[in-house]
């Protein structure tokens, strides 16, 4: 199992989605990675950690179903905001986990 936690640009949640990330991974027993997505116009990107990755995409649900597929991540943690936008392309994989 893998568990993957996709932070927005803006981040007004970020710590709250790390907490319920962290807490899915550890109740799994699974790794944790952390996804940033940024539109494709953004420049500045945040330094991240060793499992930390950057997404620039204008359409981040199907650029995110892929990143799921090509990387075997089994759970998924979105913003609610994020919920409604790239949710409908993503509960079909049956890997989300809204916060």
């Amino acid at each position: 199992m893998k568990v993957l936690v996709c932070l927005p640009a803006d981040k007004p949640r970020t710590k709250d989605l790390l907490a319920a990330a962290s807490r899915l991974a550890a109740g799994l027993s699974a790794p944790l990675s952390i996804v940033h997505v940024y539109p494709a116009s953004w420049s500045a990107a945040p330094a991240g950690g060793p499992a930390a990755w950057h997404l620039r995409t204008d359409d981040p649900a199907p650029a995110l179903k892929n990143f799921l597929r090509l990387h075997r991540i089994t759970h998924v943690v979105l913003a609610p905001e994020a919920c409604g936008a790239w949710g409908r392309t993503l509960r079909e994989t049956g890997k989300v986990v809204p916060l």
